[in-house]
C-alpha cells in the first residue's frame, strides 16, 4: 500500500507542477540538398532557422514527425526571405518531445537549421536570376531548334504522333492573356496548357493533351516521356547517376512544340515560383491541393479570379487534402474556363525508376538544382533537388 501511495503522490506532483519528460532526436541532414558550389561563385550570408510545434493526447492528433519537420523547414524558408540568387544549404532538423502527465499529453517541437548563400551567377557578379536573364538574351536570338520539324497532315495542321498512333490534341486550355499570374514585381506570365512531353522515336516535343495528364511509371514503358533531368532542352533522354553531368541549362521552351502555338515558352526561375506562391496579392488563398479526374495535384488560381460559391474551392492550409477539392472532367472544364492551372503529382525518376507517382510533384525551375515540389502535406517553392533527377516541366510565356 505504501508503494502505491508514493507512486500516486509522484503522479500528483507531476500533474500539479506541469513537469515533463523530454526526449530529443538529433540533427538529421536533409538528403535533398544538392547545390553545385564552386570556388568563388558564392558567398556566405547568414544562418536561418524555422520552427513548428504540435500537441498530442494519447499520441493522437497533430502532424506526423515527417510533416512536423517539413513545416519547420518551410517556416525556415519563409523566415529567410530569399532574394535573387540565394539558396539555403546544409539543412538539418531536430525534434524534441516533452511528455506531460505521463502517456497522456505530449508536445513535439521541430527546429530546422540552414545556411543562406548567394551565388555570383554566370556573369561573375550578377544575382542568379539576373545571370539567367542575360544568358537568355545572349542565346535566344540565334538559338537553333533542336527537335524535328513538325509533321504535317493532309489538312496542313501540325500534329505529333504518340506511341498508339494518335496525335497531340490542339489546345483546349485558354491561354489568353486574360488569365495571368504575377511572378515578380511588374512581371506576369501565362501557363502552358499542360506538362511538357517528348516523343522519343519522333524526336518531337508536345504539351500534354490535358492539364491533369501525367505518365508517372509509364515513363519507362512507353515511347513518350514527361520527366526530365535539369536543363535538358537539348538532350531530353539523358540520364546519369551524377548531378555534375547537368550543370549547363538548356531551355526546353526554345524547342518547337507542336501544339504550343507560335508563342515563345520558358521555364520559371526558383524566385518566380516563390513569388507566385508567397508574394503576389492574396497569394496564400490562390493555391490548394485538388483532385481532377481522379488525379491528385496542385491547383493555382490566376491573379484576379473570384470564384462564385457554386465552384467548390477550399484554399490551401495545414490539413487541406487533395480530396477537399474534387472535380470531374465537366467541373474541371468550368474551372479551366476561368484560367485555373493544375499541376498533377507526377512523382520523380532516377534513371528508369519512377518513384512516388501520384503522391508528390516535382517541377523544375530554371535555377540549378531547384524545383517546386509538393506532396499531400507539404509545399516547397524552392526545393533543392539533384539535377540528375527526372522532374516534370510546366512552361510559361510572358503575358502580352
Amino acid at each position: 500500500m505504501k508503494r502505491i501511495f508514493y507512486l500516486s503522490l509522484v503522479f500528483i506532483c507531476l500533474l500539479i507542477s506541469g513537469c515533463g519528460i523530454n526526449s530529443s532526436h538529433y540533427p538529421n541532414t536533409n538528403g535533398n540538398t544538392n547545390v553545385v558550389i564552386k570556388d568563388g561563385n558564392f558567398r556566405y550570408l547568414k544562418k536561418v532557422t524555422g520552427e513548428c510545434t504540435q500537441s498530442y493526447v494519447f499520441g493522437i492528433g497533430g502532424l506526423s514527425k515527417r510533416s512536423l519537420t517539413d513545416n519547420a523547414i518551410q517556416n525556415m524558408y519563409d523566415n529567410a526571405n530569399l532574394q535573387d540568387g540565394q539558396v539555403i544549404i546544409n539543412i538539418t532538423t531536430t525534434v524534441t518531445s516533452q511528455i506531460y502527465f505521463p502517456i497522456v499529453y505530449t508536445k513535439r517541437h521541430a527546429t530546422a537549421y540552414g545556411m543562406v548563400i548567394e551565388f555570383a551567377g554566370d556573369e561573375g557578379t550578377l544575382g542568379y536570376d539576373e545571370g539567367y536573364k542575360q544568358w537568355e538574351k545572349k542565346h535566344r536570338a540565334n538559338a537553333e531548334r533542336v527537335s524535328a520539324e513538325p509533321a504535317t497532315d493532309a489538312t496542313g495542321d501540325n500534329a505529333a504522333a504518340d506511341e498508339g498512333g494518335q496525335t497531340a490534341k490542339e489546345m483546349t486550355y485558354p491561354t489568353s492573356d486574360k488569365f495571368t499570374f504575377t511572378v515578380a514585381d511588374g512581371r506576369k506570365v501565362v501557363f502552358a496548357p499542360g506538362n511538357l512531353c517528348y516523343n522519343v522515336s519522333e524526336h518531337t516535343w508536345m504539351f500534354a493533351s490535358e492539364q491533369y495528364d501525367a505518365l508517372g511509371t509509364e515513363n519507362s514503358l512507353t515511347d513518350v516521356m514527361d520527366l526530365f533531368c535539369w536543363g535538358t532542352g537539348d538532350r531530353p533522354t539523358a540520364f546519369t547517376n551524377f548531378s555534375t553531368d547537368f550543370t549547363d541549362f538548356e531551355e526546353w521552351g526554345r524547342n518547337y512544340i507542336v501544339n504550343g502555338g507560335k508563342k515563345q515558352w520558358r521555364t520559371l526561375t526558383s524566385n518566380e515560383w516563390y513569388y507566385l506562391l508567397n508574394k503576389r496579392d492574396d497569394a496564400k488563398s490562390r493555391f490548394t491541393l485538388a483532385t481532377v479526374n481522379g488525379v491528385a495535384g496542385m491547383l493555382i488560381l490566376p491573379d484576379n479570379l473570384r470564384l462564385p460559391q457554386k465552384n467548390r474551392y477550399v484554399a490551401g492550409k495545414n490539413g487541406t487534402k487533395a480530396s477537399d477539392n474534387k472535380y470531374n472532367t465537366t467541373q474541371w472544364k468550368k474551372m479551366e474556363e476561368k484560367g485555373c492551372v493544375f499541376l498533377p503529382m507526377t512523382g520523380f525518376s532516377d534513371g528508369e525508376v519512377v518513384s512516388k507517382a501520384e503522391t508528390v510533384g516535382y517541377y523544375w525551375s530554371a535555377s540549378s538544382g531547384s524545383a517546386f515540389s509538393f506532396g499531400k502535406d507539404y509545399l516547397y517553392p524552392r526545393s533543392t533537388t539533384p539535377t540528375n533527377r527526372g522532374c516534370a516541366v510546366r512552361l510559361v510565356r510572358e503575358a502580352q
